[in-house]
C-alpha cells in the first residue's frame, strides 16, 4: 500500500484550529522538541559512520585533507549531540530528557564512544598502526548497534508528541536513514579496496546497496506501509530525481566491491566524489521534509 499524503495531516490539522493559542503554541513547541529530538539522534549514526568512511579513505589516501576535516568535524558533532540529547541546550529541544531507557542508551554510547573516539581521532591524524585501526573497526559496529537502539526508542517516546505530522517522526527516521546507508556503502567499498577485512565488508556493502534501494523506492511516491510520506512539494521531487540519477551512475560502481577484481585508487575516489555528492542530495531531502 503506498502514498501517504497529507490527508491524514490535514484532517488532524482541523482540530488543532478549534483550540486555544496557549494551547496550540504548547503543541507547536513539543511537535518542534520532537522533531529536533529525532533529528539529532538520527544524526548521530551519519556522523558515526561519516567518520569510519573518512577514515577509510585517509588509510587509502583518497583526498586525505578533505577526508581528515570530514572526520573531525563529525566527531565535534557528535559530542555536541551527545550533550544534546541529554541536557536539551540545543536550538529545537526545549527540555532535559528524562526517559530512563533513552538514558541508559546514551550511557551505552558513551562508554563505547570513550575508546572509539581517541581511536578515530588517532586515525584522523594520520596514525594507522594496528591498534587504533582495529578498535576503529571493531566497534564501530557496535556503537552502530547501540545508536540504532536510541533512535528507535526517541521515535517511540517523541511520536506521542507529535498531534498533526507523526508520520514525519517515521519519514525523518528513514531520510536520514538514507544519508546514514549511504556513508556507511561507501566505507564498505572503501575496506573492500584496501583489503581490510574484505569479506566482512563485502556482505555489509551488498545489504546497504539493497536497503538504500528499497527506501529510495518508498520515499519516491510515499509509502503507507513504512509511514513515508511523498516528497512535500516541486522542490522536494525534484530533490528526488537528483538523487535516482546520481544512484543511477552511482549503484553500479559500487557494486563492483562485490566483485572480485581488484579496485584500484581511482574508482575509490570516484565513488568517494560522488557518495559525498550523494550524501548532500540526500542531507538536503531531510531539511525538505523539516519546512
Amino acid at each position: 500500500m503506498r502514498g501517504l499524503t497529507c490527508g491524514i495531516r490535514c484532517g488532524l490539522a482541523g482540530l488543532l484550529a478549534l483550540l486555544g493559542p496557549a494551547v496550540l503554541a504548547d503543541v507547536q513547541a513539543r511537535q518542534a522538541d520532537a522533531l529536533a529530538r529525532i533529528k539529532a539522534a538520527t544524526e548521530q549514526r551519519t556522523l558515526l559512520q561519516t567518520m569510519a568512511k573518512s577514515t577509510c579513505y585517509l588509510m587509502a589516501g583518497v583526498a586525505p585533507q578533505l577526508q581528515a576535516e570530514q572526520a573531525f568535524i563529525a566527531s565535534m558533532m557528535f559530542d555536541d549531540n551527545t550533550a544534546a540529547l541529554r541536557d536539551g541546550q540545543v536550538e529545537g529541544l526545549t527540555e532535559e530528557d528524562i526517559d530512563a531507557q533513552i538514558l541508559s542508551e546514551l550511557d551505552r554510547i558513551d562508554q563505547v564512544w570513550r575508546t572509539l573516539a581517541p581511536a578515530t581521532r588517532q586515525v584522523m591524524s594520520g596514525d594507522f598502526h594496528a591498534v587504533p585501526v582495529q578498535q576503529l573497526i571493531t566497534l564501530t559496529p557496535v556503537a552502530a548497534a547501540h545508536l540504532d537502539a536510541l533512535v528507535v526508542r526517541v521515535a517511540e517516546v517523541y511520536y506521542a508528541r507529535m498531534v498533526t505530522r507523526g508520520e514525519l517522526i517515521s519519514t525523518i527516521t528513514h531520510a536520514t536513514g538514507q544519508s546514514m546507508l549511504m556513508r556507511k556503502a561507501i566505507k564498505e567499498f572503501c575496506y573492500v579496496g584496501i583489503d581490510l577485512m574484505r569479506d566482512e565488508m563485502r556482505g555489509g556493502l551488498g545489504q546497504s546497496i539493497e536497503a538504500f534501494e528499497r527506501i529510495l523506492d518508498a520515499m519516491e511516491t510515499g509509502d503507507f506501509d513504512l509511514e513515508i510520506v511523498d516528497p512535500p512539494g516541486l522542490a522536494a521531487l525534484g530533490q528526488m530525481m537528483e538523487i535516482r540519477n546520481v544512484w543511477t551512475d552511482l549503484r553500479p560502481l559500487l557494486e563492483r566491491g562485490l566483485q572480485e577484481a581488484p579496485i584500484g585508487p581511482e574508482m575509490l575516489a570516484e565513488v568517494a566524489k560522488m557518495g559525498d555528492e550523494m550524501v548532500a542530495l540526500t542531507d538536503g531531502m531531510v531539511l525538505l521534509y523539516l519546512q
